[in-house]
């Protein structure tokens, strides 16, 4: 019940593009399912837009929105070794700011579509671990990401056409479902003691019909192919953005109020 009253902090506005990010943490495991490892997701816009809220609601269904996202003190290897050990879950990276941190997105891009870390050797000698992923990563940054990996190479359409980005736009304090700080800020941090049952909820229901759940995906998969024309080179966005509407149809599914009609125009007009 937390969970659901914070979606409406997100739901209640006609800013469509939070939806999204929350989205993202419903799609991530159905990411298997389009036979890709890993695509990014960015929303970009200025500090203040709401983007770190709809992070922590999206992080909330599955674990304490506090601790299991990326900040502006994580470093690439500790993201990449939690997508290795949730392997199917969301990562969101929130507050992307600077050069470095900007770097350490673009070369996360570089590997996630690979959807397994470098071989590495241990101390004794012996193979370390590899681990591995079929997982979105989901950054919330000032900057565009994609304009970061164009300022590293030209040429590095590779990354490029695993990068989705959009802007996240800003909200005017005439917009429906506007609500202050004092009443939003005490069910945020509610998030932080009342995590993860949608998940627990949500995976059930899941694995009580996987092959009627890929059915679904590949049914809107093939929807969004053709409402776009995909090129052969926007493969991973077309994937992505049927997972992203999949996961809310299926979210709603189990209680949550997508605008699922106002989602797929939202992407498919991007």
């Amino acid at each position: 019940e937390t969970w659901f009253q914070a979606l409406d902090l997100i739901t209640k506005q006609p800013r469509i593009e939070l939806e999204v990010i929350v989205a993202a943490s419903f799609a991530s495991p159905l990411l298997r399912f389009t036979g890709k490892y890993g695509v990014l997701l960015a929303a970009r816009s200025e500090t203040g837009k709401n983007k770190s809220t709809a992070i922590d609601v999206g992080n909330a269904v599955w674990g304490n929105p506090k601790r299991i996202k990326g900040t502006n003190v994580s470093s690439l290897k500790a993201m990449m070794n939690q997508s290795a050990k949730t392997q199917n879950l969301p990562l969101y990276w929130d507050d992307v700011k600077n050069k470095k941190m900007m770097n350490d997105v673009c070369d996360y891009a570089d590997t996630q579509s690979e959807g397994v870390q470098g071989q590495k050797m241990t101390s004794k000698q012996t193979e370390a671990e590899t681990g591995e992923w079929e997982s979105l990563l989901i950054v919330g940054s000032n900057e565009s990401v994609t304009d970061a990996i164009l300022k590293r190479t030209s040429t590095n359409a590779a990354s490029l056409v695993r990068v989705f980005e959009f802007d996240v736009r800003d909200p005017k304090d005439t917009d429906s479902g506007r609500i202050s700080d004092a009443v939003a800020d005490p069910l945020k941090h509610s998030l932080q003691y009342n995590y993860g049952q949608m998940g627990a909820v949500y995976a059930q229901w899941l694995g009580s019909d996987p092959e009627g759940i890929q059915k679904i995906v590949s049914a809107y998969h093939q929807q969004f192919i053709d409402a776009v024309k995909m090129q052969h080179e926007e493969r991973y966005w077309a994937s992505l953005c049927a997972i992203l509407y999949a996961g809310a149809w299926c979210a709603n599914k189990i209680g949550a109020n997508f605008h699922l009609d106002q989602i797929w125009t939202f992407l498919v007009e991007l």
